[in-house]
């Protein structure tokens, strides 16, 4: 049962990374 979760929150921080990439892409670009 814990692997899932730690799959689960592994997944959920290389989303956040992805969006916090993305943002800082757009940041730069203004």
């Amino acid at each position: 049962m814990s692997f899932e979760i730690r799959e689960m929150v592994k997944e959920d921080t290389e989303q956040v990374q992805d969006v916090a990439k993305k943002a800082g892409m757009k940041r730069m670009k203004e």
